[in-house]
């Protein structure tokens, strides 16, 4: 759902320290605002998109349900060393805000991190972050 990937973006955006990652903040968008970008020079970009969701019933526990998704951010950029400081940089705010009761979750799990290989006719770095984002809500 877009509001889900709103509370991501608006969750990094808030809570960016550039001093962590050499005085930059990359440009955190959803995918398809951004329109596929490819950086230049000193570029960097944390692209947003949905993964996946699923909706599951806890055990003997039919009036709450979990709702899951899965929001992928996509890491793009011209040096590694600085994809990484990215990376760290995501980590600690998501590690830091992990739980929200009565916000816009009630968890985040961080899922993963994949190291795309660079394409040899596109002259950047790409790094894939996973974080699951669960809720709580009421069976109606």
């Amino acid at each position: 759902m877009p509001e889900v990937i709103d509370a991501i973006r608006t969750l990094l955006r808030d809570n960016w320290n550039s001093s962590n990652t050499g005085s930059r903040k990359p440009l955190i968008e959803h995918i398809w605002v951004a329109k596929n970008p490819q950086p230049k020079g000193n570029q960097e970009y944390v692209l947003l998109y949905e993964a996946a969701n699923d909706d599951q019933y806890p055990a003997l526990n039919l009036e709450f349900k979990d709702q899951n998704w899965d929001i992928s951010m996509e890491m793009r950029g011209t040096n590694r060393t600085q994809m990484i400081a990215i990376d760290d940089e995501i980590i600690r705010i998501l590690d830091a805000n992990n739980k929200t009761p009565g916000g816009d979750y009630n968890w985040l799990e961080l899922k993963g991190r994949k190291d795309l290989v660079q394409d040899i006719n596109k002259p950047y770095f790409r790094m894939v972050r996973d974080v699951r984002i669960i809720r709580l809500s009421f069976v109606i």
